[in-house]
């Protein structure tokens, strides 16, 4: 019997089995495990599947089969696609590689959207997991591990392996910032094209997403620590400080590991980085 062929269920009760449950033996029968319990079981088949380059569950391949074929849909028992504007097309009068492109990308954004669930999954129990930890070490010293705002660093006792917290603030901008603008805009105009031409190139930066009263955020800063002795921009940069508001935070994780030299890698898990 191929692998291909055989369910997740039976792989899961396979590797519960083989793994004794919680001991030499099974402690309680299969079917009397929770729907999760079983799920952790079945994971634990596929990922030896995975690891020894065998195929997937059946369950799978009907699954990905399932979402290639979603566009299609069947009417009278002629087979139709429907385009954007909620139209069906018979499917014979769409060129065969628009055809193909549908079904390629919900291939795609099957398996993007169950990574992106993973992923959500893994960083809900990470996040559990620390605080369950935060938690252990206020019992026992009555203090949190961590520093300002609450970023933290916990490591193995070899410090080979690190996962981080960090803490950010979420800031939004008050109408002061349009105020800034315009005085900003009176300097420059002041003071002719051909001065302060690195000045006004970082201006330019930082307001060249304004379409929707937006800034760019990572030069604004930059923008404030520019010394300039005009009475005009010494107010614009007050009002660009006093239109700052802090709306929130934002817990950011970061998983490092030291490579062969001692020095500390991140461990990528941002499809942009990877």
């Amino acid at each position: 019997m191929q692998l291909e062929n055989v369910s997740r269920e039976a792989l899961g009760r396979a590797a519960y089995e083989a793994l004794g449950g919680d001991g030499d033996m099974p402690a309680v029968a299969y079917e009397a495990l929770t729907a999760e319990g079983r799920k952790v079981y079945e994971r634990v088949a596929e990922a030896v599947i995975t690891h020894a380059g065998l195929h997937a569950p059946a369950e799978d391949v009907l699954d990905e089969t399932a979402a290639v074929s979603a566009g299609i849909v069947e009417v009278g028992g002629t087979k139709f696609m429907q385009d954007a504007k909620g139209n069906l097309i018979a499917l014979g009068q769409i060129k065969p590689q628009r055809v193909l492109e549908d079904e390629m990308v919900r291939k795609v954004m099957r398996f993007a959207q169950d990574l992106s669930a993973q992923i959500s999954r893994f960083k809900g129990h990470t996040f559990e997991d620390l605080a369950a930890f935060q938690s252990l070490l206020e019992q026992q010293y009555g203090a949190k591990a961590g520093g300002p705002k609450g970023n933290a660093t916990f490591s193995t006792f070899d410090d080979s392996m690190r996962v981080e917290v960090k803490i950010a603030d979420q800031i939004a901008f008050g109408p002061e910032l349009q105020a800034a603008k315009r005085l900003v805009d009176e300097c420059l105009k002041e003071w002719g094209s051909d001065s302060h031409e690195v000045l006004r190139s970082l201006v330019n930066r930082v307001f060249s997403v304004e379409k929707e009263g937006q800034i760019n955020r990572g030069e604004l800063f930059s923008l404030l620590a520019m010394e300039v002795e005009d009475t005009r921009w010494v107010s614009a940069m007050e009002a660009i400080r006093d239109s700052i508001r802090v709306i929130g935070t934002k817990a950011y994780l970061r998983f490092r590991t030291r490579d062969e030299q001692g020095a500390l890698q991140t461990v990528t898990i941002d499809l942009a980085a990877a």
